[in-house]
C-alpha cells in the first residue's frame, strides 16, 4: 500500500471501516513487514463485498478473502465461562510467540478461551523459503545449491476442551437471571466441578469472533449494566447472611454458643454501655431462638450477640478456612480475592492511626456479612460446598478433559483437594 493513511481514510469514507479503527489498523500494519497481510475487518455483507469489488482498482494492496471463524452456538448462555476470541492486537503480539501466530488472526481474550489458548491454538507449521534483502519471498533458484529447501512441516491442530458445565443447568440459571444483574454459580461438592457459571447481563461472544466496530464495542464497554463484567469471578459483594452457617460452626468451636442456648430477639441489639441499636431484618423480632432457629430464620440479633464472644480475629480465622477472602484457584483468569477483615488488616488498610482502630460495632455488623467484608459468588459457592462435605474442599475447575484431536485420546482433569476445614 503506497499511501497507508490515504487508503484507510478512503475506505472509511466508503463505510468499509470505522474512522475510529484507523489508528489501531495503522499501528498493527507497522508492527511487521509491509508485505505481511493485516486484517482490516472480519465481517462484510454481500452488498459491501459488491461495493468494494467495483472500487477495488482504486485500492492497491487491499483485497478480501473468506476465512473460518469461531462459532458459539449458545450465544450468551455461557459467555462469561467460555469467554471469546477476538482479533489479535499489538498488545497480544507482545505476549504471544510471534512465530506461532504468524498465520493467526484471533486469540482467546477471556474465560476458557484465554486460559487455554495454548492448548486450543495448536502448533504452527513451517516452510523454508527464499527471501530477498527486504524479507519478501522470491522463487528458489534450482541451480543454486545453497537454496536447497527443507521439507515443509504441516501445522498441528489444537486440542478439544471438554467442560464440566451442565448445559441444561446453565440454561435454567441463565433464564432465571434474565433481566437482572447478578450471578449464579453451582459446584459439585464432591470434586469441585463447576456445573453452572452465569453472570448477567451477558454478551454474545459471536460478535467478537466475527468482528465489531469501535462503536459496537464501546456500546458494550460503557453499558451501565456492564455485560462484559464477570460478576461470578470478579464481583465482590457483602456476603450478608450467607456466612451465618459458617459463623455458627465458629461459635460452637469457640464456646460462644451451644446447641441449646437461647437468646431473646426483640428486633434490635445494643452493645453494653451503648444506646445504639443494630436492627434485625424483622422489626418485631424473632422472640426466643436457639442456634437452629437463628439459622433457619436468619435472626440477625442472635449473631450480633454471639459475635462479641467470637471476636473479629477468630471470626477471620474460621471463615478463612472456608476460603473467604482469598482466591479459590479456579482454572479461569481474573478472579478477585474479596475481603475478610481483621484487626491486622485494618491496621494496614488505613493511614491515619485513628482509622486503624477496630471498633466493637464493626464486629457486630461483620457477623451478618456486612461492613468491610466482601466475597465473590464463586467463593460463596465453594464455601457452601465445603459445608456440604463436612469440611472437605476442592479447587473449583471448569475444564473436565483435554482431547487430542489427532488420536482422540482424552486426559481427564482430576479433582484437586485443598486444605480442609478444621472445625
Amino acid at each position: 500500500v503506497p499511501e497507508l493513511d490515504d487508503t484507510l481514510i478512503r475506505l472509511a469514507r466508503l463505510g468499509l471501516i470505522e474512522e475510529a479503527d484507523i489508528g489501531r489498523i495503522r499501528d498493527l500494519s507497522r508492527s511487521g513487514p509491509r508485505f505481511k497481510p493485516v486484517t482490516l475487518r472480519f465481517r462484510l455483507t454481500d452488498d459491501e463485498i459488491a461495493e468494494f469489488a467495483l472500487q477495488r482498482p482504486r485500492f492497491q494492496g487491499v483485497d478480501f478473502q473468506p476465512r473460518l471463524i469461531r462459532h458459539y452456538p449458545h450465544g450468551e448462555i455461557a459467555a462469561h465461562a467460555i469467554g471469546y476470541v477476538g482479533a489479535i492486537t499489538t498488545d497480544d503480539l507482545a505476549r504471544l510467540p510471534v512465530a506461532e501466530y504468524a498465520g493467526t488472526a484471533h486469540t482467546g481474550k477471556s474465560g476458557v478461551e484465554f486460559r487455554n489458548e495454548t492448548l486450543l491454538h495448536g502448533n504452527a507449521g513451517h516452510q523454508q523459503v527464499v527471501t530477498n534483502a527486504r524479507g519478501r519471498q522470491v522463487p528458489a533458484d534450482p541451480r543454486d545449491l545453497t537454496q536447497t529447501l527443507a521439507p515443509r512441516v504441516p501445522g498441528q491442530p489444537g486440542d478439544n476442551i471438554h467442560l464440566t458445565l451442565d448445559l441444561d443447568l446453565q440454561m435454567v440459571a441463565a433464564r432465571a437471571m434474565a433481566g437482572m444483574r447478578g450471578s449464579v454459580v453451582a459446584i459439585d461438592p464432591q470434586n469441585g466441578e463447576v456445573l453452572a457459571l452465569v453472570s448477567t447481563p451477558a454478551f454474545d461472544p459471536n460478535l467478537f469472533a466475527i468482528g465489531m466496530s469501535a462503536a459496537e464495542f464501546n456500546a458494550l464497554q460503557y453499558n451501565l449494566d456492564r455485560p462484559l463484567f464477570n460478576r461470578a469471578l470478579r464481583g465482590s459483594y457483602p456476603p450478608g447472611s450467607t456466612i451465618k452457617p459458617m459463623l455458627s460452626l465458629a461459635a460452637l468451636e469457640t464456646g460462644a454458643t451451644n446447641l441449646t442456648r437461647r437468646n431473646f430477639c426483640p428486633g434490635y441489639y445494643s452493645l453494653p454501655g451503648s444506646s445504639h441499636r443494630y436492627r434485625d431484618w424483622k422489626p418485631e423480632g424473632h422472640g426466643s431462638v436457639d442456634l437452629h432457629d437463628a439459622i433457619e430464620q436468619s435472626c440477625d440479633v442472635y449473631f450480633y450477640s454471639i459475635s462479641r464472644d467470637i471476636g473479629i480475629d477468630r471470626m477471620h480465622f474460621y471463615l478463612d478456612q472456608f476460603g473467604l477472602g482469598r482466591l479459590t484457584g479456579i482454572d479461569l483468569a481474573g478472579e478477585k480475592e474479596g475481603l475478610l477483615p481483621s484487626t491486622e488488616w485494618k491496621r494496614g488498610a488505613f493511614r491515619e492511626r485513628a482509622d486503624q482502630v477496630w471498633f466493637p460495632g464493626e464486629t457486630v455488623i461483620a457477623s451478618i456479612g456486612q461492613g468491610y467484608m466482601l466475597a465473590t459468588p464463586l467463593q460463596l459457592a465453594n464455601a457452601v460446598a465445603a459445608m456440604a462435605t463436612r469440611g472437605r474442599r476442592f479447587e473449583p475447575h471448569i475444564v473436565a478433559a483435554i482431547e487430542n484431536t489427532i488420536t482422540g485420546e482424552r486426559t481427564l482433569v482430576e479433582a484437586s483437594p485443598i486444605e480442609p476445614v478444621k472445625i
